[in-house]
Parts: C-alpha cells; sequence; structure tokens
C-alpha cells in the first residue's frame, strides 16, 4: 500500500490491523485483516477488510459518522518537521490553503 497522509475522521493510524469482524463471523479462515472501522447497513459499527467493507458499509465515502481508514505506522507518510515551537513550513502553510 502507497504510504497515505493522516486526516482525522478519514484516514487514521493504528499500531496494527484488527482482524475482519466479518471474516470472524463467517468463519473465513484464514481471517483478513481490517482496513476500515465503519457503520454497516444495520447500523452497527465493526472493523472490515476491503471486501466486507464494500459489502457492507452504510455509504460510500470516509468521514465522520461513515467510517476511516485505518493504516499502520509503516503505511503513514510523514509529515515535514516544524521549523520551531508552532512554526510551519511555506510548504505546509500553502497545502493547506
Amino acid at each position: 500500500m502507497q504510504p497515505k497522509r493522516l486526516k482525522p475522521g478519514h484516514i487514521v493510524q493504528v499500531t496494527a490491523l484488527p482482524t475482519c469482524d466479518y471474516c470472524l463471523a463467517s468463519g473465513y479462515r484464514p481471517p483478513r485483516k481490517a482496513r476500515y472501522d465503519f457503520r454497516a447497513r444495520d447500523g452497527r459499527w465493526g472493523n472490515g477488510c476491503v471486501e466486507h467493507y464494500r459489502l457492507h458499509r452504510m455509504v460510500p465515502r470516509l468521514g465522520i459518522g461513515a467510517g476511516q481508514m485505518l493504516i499502520t505506522p509503516d503505511e503513514t507518510l510523514a509529515e515535514p518537521p516544524l521549523l520551531g515551537p508552532g512554526c510551519l513550513t511555506i510548504g505546509a502553510v500553502m497545502r493547506n490553503l
């Protein structure tokens, strides 16, 4: 997977990927790793692999109230370092405009 930039409510970093709740419930062996924490069509929240996310998601988007993608530290795109306390680079400021 290509490195991704963290985005609160959309893409979050976890220490390790959890197991897919749907793989476990259906007896799929071995259960796959969950890439998403999402709200399913039945209203419950759970962790799901890519296949089960596509099958059971309530809405086809990520965000607050819908779900988020889970990535590990080695899949996280490094942020530019701060120049000093509270100082951002010009590039970081321009990207956020």
